[in-house]
């Protein structure tokens, strides 16, 4: 058994040593503080009055990344999703390309 759990915790180093990927992540309930449209698709807003902010405990979104704002979809008319005032909730990544998307 301690041979197993010494296997175990060896092999976790090493996925965070060499960097296995992980996407860090976190679930968010927020006001949105302003929004502006990037494209056809998708708007990014800022958030204010964070209410909840819960990272992932495998490979945590640290609040202070969501400062450069988060990408969100259009609705059917290509208007940003939320608007100012409105709540926010759901969970945040950071994809490849470094941006913070809420799913």
């Amino acid at each position: 058994m301690k041979t197993l759990s010494v296997l175990l915790f060896t092999v976790i180093s090493a996925a965070c040593t060499f960097g296995w990927a992980c996407q860090p992540e976190a679930q968010i309930i927020a006001s949105v503080g302003s929004t502006r449209k990037l494209s056809s698709t998708s708007c990014l807003i800022t958030v204010e009055a964070v209410q909840q902010f819960n990272s992932s405990f495998v490979c945590p979104l640290v609040i202070g990344e969501i400062g450069g704002g988060i990408e969100v979809g259009t609705n059917s008319n290509h208007e940003c999703a939320f608007k100012v005032g409105e709540v926010i909730s759901g969970v945040l990544y950071r994809d490849a390309a470094g941006t913070i998307v809420l799913e």
